[in-house]
């Protein structure tokens, strides 16, 4: 019974450090730390056309062709 019990907190003792592990390496990468300061960039909304223009050259080929007869 001992045995038992020994190895159930060695188990309990392995996932509470890896669970700080994980919470540590997600402070890390994940958060904004304290000494960053956070920027916010605003711009004022307005009503209009959105004009997109593509330009290229080359040769257009289809991606799958089909005969057809009737």
């Amino acid at each position: 019974m001992k045995k038992g019990i020994w190895i159930g907190l060695i188990v309990l003792a392995l996932l509470a450090a890896a669970g700080g592990g994980g919470t540590g390496l997600y402070a890390l990468f994940y958060q904004v730390h304290d000494n960053q300061a956070q920027t916010l960039q605003t711009a004022t909304v307005s009503q209009g056309d959105i004009l997109i223009t593509a330009d290229g050259t080359g040769n257009l080929m289809p991606s799958d062709e089909k005969s057809v007869s009737f």
